[in-house]
């Protein structure tokens, strides 16, 4: 079965956790609290995600800094921080990637693995460390610049000294 009553599954553009399975329905109950009720054809004839079945789960998520910022301090600090958070499984890895190289900023790329069983609540705790880790280290932000305020374009105008007159055929 890839899924069973309790388990929390993504399935036919809805996303929650099994109620009932039922023989002709299957029906969940989002994040939210609303109840989806799909037919079991759509379901078994489709994609079917199921979230909760793996004891580990691995998120991604972005960092900016400014594009003048040391990035080997900026992923060590991160990394380091990561380290320190017991609920952030140390196999695999945390990783630090570079996602972007941007005009005012770079784009980071934060890998770790969280047990599933409270993903959504330690997910934040994460990311707010990150966040402290790299405000402590005076990490810049990227300071978005404002495009340049130019008047638009007029072509020039036209200057009429007679001559045009003249020089037009009848």
């Amino acid at each position: 079965r890839p899924f069973r009553v309790y388990d929390k599954i993504k399935v036919a553009d809805a996303l929650g956790t099994v109620r009932e399975i039922g023989l002709f329905r299957t029906e969940i109950i989002t994040d939210n609290g609303n109840f989806v009720s799909i037919p079991n054809a759509t379901v078994f004839s489709g994609t079917i995600i199921n979230i909760s079945r793996e004891a580990t789960r691995r998120t991604d998520f972005t960092v900016e800094v400014d594009r003048s910022e040391n990035l080997d301090r900026v992923q060590k600090r991160i990394l380091e921080c990561l380290t320190l958070e017991k609920r952030v499984l140390k196999t695999p890895a945390p990783t630090v990637e570079v996602e972007t190289l941007g005009a005012i900023s770079t784009t980071l790329e934060v890998q770790v693995w969280l047990a599933n069983q409270d993903f959504g609540a330690v997910l934040s705790d994460v990311k707010k460390r990150v966040r402290h880790a790299l405000q402590n280290a005076d990490v810049a932000a990227p300071i978005p610049v404002p495009a340049p305020a130019v008047a638009p374009w007029q072509p020039p105008a036209e200057k009429d000294d007679g001559k045009r007159d003249a020089a037009k055929p009848n």
